[in-house]
């Protein structure tokens, strides 16, 4: 039998009542979900409670003791985008977790430290002396070069703006505000060749900014999206809380993209916070900013028969910059049902806000019918049936499969998903057992056994032999769900017919042992054949004692 492998596309929503609360008595019937236009049948329906969050993981019947404590149930990752905020947001966005931070760790929670670059990394724990050190530890790292203040000084936003988009209005202002950065003569006999020497400069600066902004992005969003990932594992509530000024260009939509549907996928709700607070694009407040003060006549040279270029051309594209980063945090929030902090210097009641218990939110999942996985993005929205005066915050779109890539590059992926997941998937049929001893003092051996059923895979008959080949992936992940170690073995399969039947009933056992020290874990076994694309990843949890 085959796996079957269905489109299912998961849409975060969230319903408030005209005071802002979330509401959380609807059924499925009151929801009507379009993509393009076009009305979805809604296959798949859930609510995630204030209090609930996702289910937690079952005992395996082999577990050596009972827990004593219960696991958390609430898990915040902090993540400070350190590629991008400087000084002074850093260390505003430091003290006003510290002010909120009583508020979040309780009982059952636990607290992750995360930058960007990864620079500061703390896993999840309850010690608020660990959290206060890796706070201690932030600081920016910018992704661009190290040095002064660049000529001219091209943003991100503006330099895809002349790159990618074509703007001979954000050209022009970097070309003036390069005559006036670099001292350039424009007057006399020369000016022609100093105006021409200015845009030239102005379109290499454009480019570096460009390529170190993408670069930037890049990492950050790929942060961003293990941070997502290693969240599967934990139980319970899962939030992120970003620290960021956003990312500004449309090529962030694909990246996001995977980052929602991941989110939702594994119950992480995503918080965005603009750490700069009540922020005012004037370049004339900054004694550091090289200001256009070269007359913008002088682009008459360059052959422009009319010039749109005032003065204040600078502010514009700052704005305008600011305006595309904030959207960008926006979306991400709206679309795994989080929430969006901006404009405004009381940081500390944004976390208070967000790094709290979390609203209510409907998981509402389909199937689209897709013609051809071309890649290319599906808005969608999400409306009510007879629920008055309510408003709703949902997903706003998905980006539909591209072509089939490396089967490689596949297998390994939904190998990796299905490792940090704790959903349970049976295609191969499969027996974990675990067991310990412990050779000395603080040490221990956990032994892991998966025994696999081989008998009911799909082979394909080469050279008068059955192949298949199977990859057993067995992880550990500590009480906090913080990953402790892994191991991956391949399984080349190549069966004579008379092997294959007399494999029936007796199953290839693999093992993995893993040096640990006593306390309690998480164990997850995921097991992939490459012919018929099967899977089964099963979760146990062991207790070794001191």
């Amino acid at each position: 039998m085959f796996q079957v492998r269905t489109n299912l596309v998961l849409v975060p929503v969230v319903v408030r009542d005209a005071r802002g609360r979330s509401i959380a008595n609807l059924k499925r019937e009151d929801f009507e979900l379009f993509d393009r236009g076009k009305a979805q049948t809604i296959t798949r329906f859930s609510f995630e409670g204030a209090a609930g969050g996702a289910a937690g993981t079952g005992r395996s019947a082999d577990q050596a003791a009972d827990r004593t404590a219960a696991p958390p149930g609430r898990f915040v990752a902090y993540l400070f985008d350190d590629l991008h905020l400087g000084p002074e947001e850093i260390t505003r966005a430091r003290s006003a977790v510290e002010q909120t931070l009583a508020g979040v760790l309780g009982a059952a929670a636990r607290v992750g430290i995360f930058t960007t670059s990864g620079r500061t990394t703390l896993e999840f724990t309850a010690e608020r002396a660990q959290i206060a050190d890796a706070l201690a530890a932030l600081a920016p790292h910018p992704a661009g070069d190290a040095g002064g203040r660049p000529c001219p000084d091209v943003s991100y936003y503006q330099a895809d703006q002349i790159i990618n988009r074509r703007s001979q209005d954000a050209l022009d202002t970097a070309t003036l505000e390069t005559v006036n950065c670099a001292g350039l003569d424009a007057r006399g006999p020369t000016a022609r060749q100093v105006m021409q020497q200015a845009e030239r400069m102005a379109q290499a600066e454009a480019e570096h900014a460009l390529s170190a902004g993408e670069r930037g992005r890049r990492i950050a969003l790929g942060a961003m999206n293990g941070i997502v990932r290693r969240m599967a594992a934990q139980p319970g509530e899962k939030a992120v809380e970003l620290v960021s000024p956003g990312f500004p260009t449309e090529g962030a939509r694909r990246e996001l993209g995977l980052i929602v549907d991941a989110a939702a996928r594994w119950n992480v709700v995503v918080n965005t916070l603009d750490a700069r607070g009540l922020f005012v694009a004037d370049p004339t407040t900054d004694v550091t900013n090289q200001t256009q003060t070269a007359d913008p006549k002088l682009l008459l040279l360059l052959g422009r028969d009319t010039i749109d270029l005032s003065r204040q051309a600078k502010t514009r594209w700052l704005r305008e910059a600011i305006v595309a980063q904030q959207a960008t945090l926006e979306s991400l929030a709206d679309d795994t049902g989080g929430a969006f902090v901006h404009n405004s210097n009381d940081l500390a009641a944004g976390f208070e806000r967000t790094a709290g218990a979390p609203e209510g939110r409907y998981i509402l999942g389909f199937s689209p019918e897709i013609a051809q996985p071309d890649g290319s993005f599906h808005e969608l929205k999400v409306t009510l049936r007879n629920v008055k005066g309510a408003s709703v915050q949902a997903r706003r779109g998905y980006f539909s499969p591209a072509a089939a890539g490396d089967p490689a590059e596949t297998a390994k992926r939904e190998i990796e998903d299905a490792v940090y997941s704790r959903e349970g998937i049976h295609g191969i049929p499969t027996e974990v057992k675990t067991q310990f001893f412990k050779p000395a003092s603080g040490k221990a051996r956990l032994s892991v056994v998966a025994r696999i059923d081989v008998s009911g895979l799909h082979y394909r008959k080469e050279g008068g032999r059955n192949r298949d080949d199977l990859t057993v992936v067995s992880a550990v992940f500590d009480e906090n769900g913080n990953y402790v170690a892994g191991v991956r073995r391949a399984i080349e399969m190549r069966l004579r017919d008379q092997t294959l039947a007399n494999a029936e009933g007796v199953p290839v056992a693999v093992k993995s042992d893993f040096e640990v020290k006593p306390g309690a874990y998480v164990v997850r076994v995921v097991v992939r054949d490459s012919e018929g694309e099967r899977m089964t990843a099963q979760t146990s949890m062991v207790q070794i004692p001191w």
